[in-house]
């Protein structure tokens, strides 16, 4: 029963490496980097972003974070301006050249996303959501007592 089950989770990791390959392609066709298209993404669906929630939301170092908003900055795609609430914290936000920039790349891979899910009856994508948070929370479950860490 073990080798099956490792050859499911074999698939399982195929596919997460399949998603992130595909991402990584669509990068390259845009001329982005993938870490610049998923700011981009992030900042595209967001009203207000910092680095630390684009940091936090995609999982990336703060230094990278801060690398690819200089970049965005220079290349006149965003702007900062600082919050209201915390003077400490600058908010990012896009230009009129990054709406534009965002219209014909992230838009239309939101809209690859959306026609694909489409594709699925409503059951399908309760059931893909369903069994996917399912297998989520077990692996967490069984991290938290294998590694004896605390949620």
């Amino acid at each position: 029963m073990p080798g099956k089950i490792s050859k499911k989770l074999e698939q399982i990791d195929a596919l997460y490496r399949n998603y992130n390959l595909l991402y990584q392609r669509l990068a390259s066709h845009l001329g982005l980097s993938y870490n610049k298209m998923l700011i981009l993404y992030t900042l595209n669906q967001k009203q207000i972003c910092t680095q630390k929630f684009i940091s936090d939301s995609l999982f990336l170092p703060k230094q990278t974070v801060n690398s690819v908003v200089q970049s965005l900055l220079k290349d006149d795609l965003v702007y900062l301006e600082v919050s209201k609430e915390n003077k400490k914290i600058k908010n990012i936000y896009l230009t009129e050249k990054g709406k534009e920039l965002a219209k014909e790349t992230v838009d239309l891979l939101l809209e690859s996303e959306i026609s694909a899910a489409e594709n699925l009856s409503d059951q399908e994508i309760d059931l893909l959501v369903k069994l996917t948070e399912k297998h989520l929370y077990f692996i967490e479950k069984e991290i938290n007592k294998n590694f004896k860490m605390n949620t």
